[in-house]
């Protein structure tokens, strides 16, 4: 179920900031839900000012298969 992965990145939106200035990361974990994997493989802080924004990248798997069928980022602003 999507589902599960959708709470899970509600935890990593939620409640990350320190002190309210800077962001952050936490580390998720693999995220699994039924046939999809995301795996954590980078994390950008992102700029104050501009329009980068801290962001969480992540490779799309199988369960039990190496190659990554696509990749997915999460931004967090």
């Amino acid at each position: 179920m999507v589902k599960d992965i959708v709470k899970a990145i509600s935890r990593l939106v939620n409640g990350t900031r320190d002190g309210g200035q800077r962001f952050r990361f936490l580390d998720p974990g693999v995220l699994q839900d039924g046939d999809l994997e995301l795996h954590l493989f980078r994390t950008l802080h992102g700029r104050t000012y501009g329009e980068e924004v801290p962001t969480y990248r992540f490779l799309m798997r199988k369960p039990g298969v190496k190659d990554e069928i696509g990749r997915i980022d999460l931004r967090i602003g």
